[in-house]
């Protein structure tokens, strides 16, 4: 994929600190590796790509960048899989990182760096970190990401707008980007409530504060829909002790009903499978989705949370994938609950499944922060147990399905 002139022109500029909000597909993690490319052709140049963690430099840039790099393999001195780094043969050296570890980026000078999904990042891993580590060479910043309400991310973003201190700022929605069908969009468009649609393609920033849960409406989303014999239960846990959560869900015509929810205090795995078993049988066919988490075996146990449900309902089908962040998992479950066109996807017995209820109507967000209240022990757990479900079935990002046996 080719630069567009837009991103070249942000390259080009001599700004010292550019900030870059743009939609989804719009090419942010593409425009900031031929930046950092570009810079690694003078030499001896220490250069970084940040993501919010290691974990997502690796996923989302190292493959890219190698194949980028490779290209031009006679410019490359050393590639080290395990730091993720690549040095040139003029001495310039790029490093990718995660800003989840603040202490491993502390001490080092350097020449540039990019910060990717900047709005996921804490504030003082600029404003401690990042930023004195560029001040003995001078060195420049790229913010990059898409909105996630008004933090830190938005205070930048205004800054460079103003030209103020060094920064300047550019906004892009997806649409402006010529590598993604005008369909698509209109595709996300049905798919996602309307608040984050305007965050996510049209990057725009939108206020993050108060009720998580905002497209959930007690009237319209309720179902007394009866348990069919004949569907699949699909069965959705959250592995908290006190209380425990699962939900039984059945999927009629593309729109999914949770029949009821099984909520108990100071409880275990074995107990809760055993009561599913008694409630719908042993021998029933079960899609069970989850935590992620709960398929690690442990020092005090050799069997997973996953293996103990088995044992008991033996006729399980686990579908599970790597648990996504957070403001993911709600945006996905918005958009089912409602989305732009009104559409509601989800519904509940309200009856039968009073603590989904309260989570949908009670759960908020910390307080300028984008993560959630848990100040009360008893809201979340069945909420999450839904998130696990609908961010595999319908994640708004795309990603593979790790785990289904």
């Amino acid at each position: 994929m080719e630069l567009t002139r837009s991103q070249f022109n942000i390259i080009k500029n001599n700004s010292r600190f550019k900030v870059i909000v743009a939609g989804r597909r719009w090419g942010k993690t593409h425009l900031a590796l031929y930046d950092i490319l570009f810079r690694s052709k003078q030499p001896k140049q220490k250069l970084w790509f940040v993501s919010p963690t290691y974990r997502m430099s690796k996923n989302i840039a190292w493959q890219i960048l190698k194949d980028m790099v490779y290209s031009v393999a006679n410019v490359i001195r050393k590639t080290n899989e395990s730091e993720l780094s690549i040095e040139f043969i003029n001495g310039s050296k790029i490093e990718l990182k995660g800003a989840d570890n603040e202490d491993s980026l502390r001490g080092v000078g350097l020449n540039h760096v990019i910060l990717d999904e900047f709005a996921y990042m804490k504030k003082e891993a600029w404003t401690e970190v990042i930023r004195p580590a560029l001040a003995d060479k001078k060195g420049g910043a790229m913010f990059i990401g898409t909105p996630d309400g008004f933090n830190y991310f938005y205070d930048l973003y205004q800054q460079g707008l103003n030209q103020e201190n060094g920064f300047m700022s550019w906004h892009f929605m997806s649409k402006d980007s010529p590598y993604i069908e005008d369909a698509e969009i209109e595709t996300a468009r049905l798919e996602l409530d309307e608040r984050t649609f305007r965050q996510e393609f049209e990057a725009s920033f939108e206020t993050a504060t108060g009720r998580i849960y905002y497209t959930f409406d007690r009237q319209a989303n309720n179902a007394e829909q009866p348990y069919i014999k004949e569907l699949p239960i699909k069965l959705l846990v959250d592995f908290n002790i006190t209380p425990m959560s699962w939900l039984i869900l059945q999927t009629i015509q593309r729109q999914d009903f949770i029949i009821e929810e099984l909520v108990r205090r100071n409880t275990n795995t074995e107990f809760m499978a055993k009561l599913v078993g008694d409630l719908y049988g042993y021998n029933t066919y079960f899609q069970v989705y989850g935590d992620y988490s709960g398929s690690y075996r442990s020092t005090k146990s050799p069997s997973t949370d996953f293996d103990i449900i088995r044992q008991i309902l033996p006729r399980c089908d686990f579908r599970l994938k790597p648990n996504p962040t957070v403001i993911d998992r709600v945006n996905s479950l918005n958009s089912r609950v409602c989305n732009t066109k009104g559409e509601r996807n989800i519904f509940i017995n309200i009856k039968k499944c009073p603590e989904l209820t309260k989570d949908f109507e009670q759960i908020v967000w910390m307080e300028g922060k984008r993560e959630i209240d848990k100040s009360n022990m008893d809201r979340t757990h069945a909420s999450d147990a839904l998130g696990y479900y609908i961010d595999f079935e319908y994640p708004i990002r795309g990603g593979i399905r790790s785990k289904q046996w």
